[in-house]
């Protein structure tokens, strides 16, 4: 499944339950997020990976 901003808009209680959500599927499906604001989502991620002045970087 590939999301692109997906908390984008959202208020902080759907958020919330976007990440829940999201949290539930990553045990059945490959997730791909992209996302400018990675707060909400970096704690069920098992990888990030960053744009770094032109450069892909893993942070996890």
């Amino acid at each position: 499944l590939m999301l692109d901003e997906p908390t984008a808009g959202l208020d902080w209680s759907m958020r919330k339950q976007l990440v829940n959500l999201l949290a539930k599927l990553k045990n059945h499906w490959s997730l791909l997020v992209v996302t400018h604001d990675e707060s909400d989502l970096l704690p069920i991620a098992d990888k990030c990976w960053t744009l770094n002045k032109g450069n892909l970087e893993c942070r996890i």
